[in-house]
């Protein structure tokens, strides 16, 4: 299933599963679900608003690192929706009884719970991914706080109607309500078309972006909208009664939560490896101007001087630490992602470059490679590249990867003076032995041939991953 696919599979089989809870609790007269218990519903409630409130906080975070507009709506919207929730706890308790107040505790979460639907809808859409100034923050957030305050007046100033379903009867409880409060329903109903849009413009996120956040904001809000469509049809926002919608709805608080767990981890992963990265080339530029300069200004020394064999071996000696020094170096400074023919690649150009000699990589395919024997296959190479330079006189090497069923090889080949491999090998070329100990690490076959006057062969091969 492509990621495509994936996504919106996630997202239509939530809608589907938890609309089809809502109806088969309609339409089925021994499935239908009310359960009473005020501090029940007290807990859910105050649960919802603490989940809201840690993704609230987690998501403004990215924020904070990104500084793009989107998700600043997104903290915004949970953090709006968490105090919705804890306003449902609180303003029933807190306020006295009488028509004004009840209409103060219906129309301010409900305000509340509308501007954090607008906001996760707007942070959906393309007008929102921008980044946003540091100086234009304040003024965003007084003018998001200040808004759903602004709302809840204007619908008290139209004297709508409070909830008054807080003592439904069990006869009435277990049956749609929709015309008991249609304001109330009414607004529901368009909090649930506004949580839907804010579905399909995450959705569209999550599959241009491949973005993980957005797949599980997709589904909170998808869960959200199901849930909203309950309470339209079950009017709870006061009563004592737990129905579908209020499982449904910490559903998707909880989706939002692991999206921003999810986001939070990988961030985290990405400072780390960062934080690696930055270790390893400071590492490599340590090793690059001392070790490196030291061991390079030894090995020009000895060969300037009288070739004895001492001065020979010495002289080898030097020039081989100094290779391994630029491997080490070169491998710091990698990047531990690359593939296996990026490196090879890199390796023929460094060493082209280092030994004046024509060195090409041929071969179309890249085989996948675990990062142990990706170094080890590296190393080989690189080994009988010095080889051929240094003991072989080669002008031209020519390196290639093969894959023939199922068996990966990479053989570098080249135009020196080669050598008689029944004689042994020769104790000036013990890098050999330890490009056998390398290949026999992985698991891989090394084979080597070659001919006094035309050239050496070097090919390691190893079962290829499928």
């Amino acid at each position: 299933m492509t990621p495509k696919l994936r996504v919106r599979a996630k997202v239509a089989i939530a809608v589907i599963a938890s609309l089809g809870a809502t109806l088969i609790v309609i339409w089925v007269d021994e499935l239908r679900f009310a359960y009473r218990n005020e501090v029940l519903k007290v807990a859910l409630e105050t649960s919802s608003s603490l989940v809201a409130a840690l993704g609230s906080f987690l998501l403004a975070g990215r924020f904070r690192v990104r500084r793009l507009f989107s998700d600043l709506l997104v903290a915004y919207g949970l953090g709006v929706l968490s105090l919705a929730n804890m306003l449902l706890v609180l303003l029933p308790s807190a306020l006295s009884r009488g028509s004004i107040a009840l209409r103060v505790a219906t129309w301010t979460p409900l305000s509340f719970h509308i501007m954090g639907a607008v906001a996760l809808a707007a942070a959906a859409s393309r007008i929102a991914e921008r980044r946003v100034d540091g100086k234009e923050v304040p003024r965003l957030v007084v003018a998001g706080l200040g808004a759903p305050f602004l709302l809840a007046g204007i619908a008290l100033a139209a004297r709508l109607p409070a909830d008054t379903t807080r003592q439904l009867p069990l006869a009435l409880a277990l049956h749609p309500q929709f015309g008991r409060e249609p304001f109330v329903a009414v607004v529901q109903g368009i909090g649930a078309v506004v949580m839907f849009a804010a579905v399909v413009g995450f959705v569209r996120r999550a599959e241009r972006d491949a973005d993980r956040l957005s797949e599980w904001l997709a589904l909170g809000c998808a869960l959200s909208a199901v849930a909203r469509v309950n309470f339209a049809l079950f009017p709870s926002l006061f009563s004592r009664w737990l129905y579908t919608g209020d499982v449904v709805r910490l559903g998707g608080y909880g989706c939002w939560l692991v999206g921003a767990a999810i986001e939070i981890a990988s961030y985290w992963e990405g400072r780390t490896a960062t934080a690696v990265a930055e270790e390893r080339r400071r590492l490599a530029r340590d090793l690059h101007d001392g070790l490196a300069q030291e061991l390079a200004f030894v090995a020009a020394e000895l060969r300037s001087g009288p070739q004895s064999d001492r001065q020979y071996l010495l002289v080898s000696a030097a020039e081989r630490a100094l290779d391994e020094s630029r491997r080490a170096i070169d491998s710091l400074a990698s990047d531990s992602e690359a593939s296996l023919s990026a490196l090879l690649q890199r390796t023929c150009d460094a060493m082209s470059e280092r030994h004046d000699v024509a060195i090409s990589l041929v071969g179309d395919i890249d085989p996948v490679v675990s990062a142990d024997t990706r170094e080890q296959l590296v190393r080989i190479v690189r080994e009988a590249v010095v080889n051929a330079c240094r003991h072989g006189n080669a002008r031209h090497v020519t390196m290639s990867m093969t894959l023939n069923h199922g068996i990966a090889s990479v053989v570098v080949r080249d135009d020196g003076r080669g050598f008689d491999t029944s004689a042994g090998v020769p104790s000036s070329r013990f890098g050999l032995q330890s490009m056998h100990e390398r290949a026999e690490s992985i698991g891989a076959e090394l084979v080597v041939a070659s001919v006094v006057g035309s050239g050496t062969s070097v090919e390691v091969s190893w079962e290829a991953m499928a």
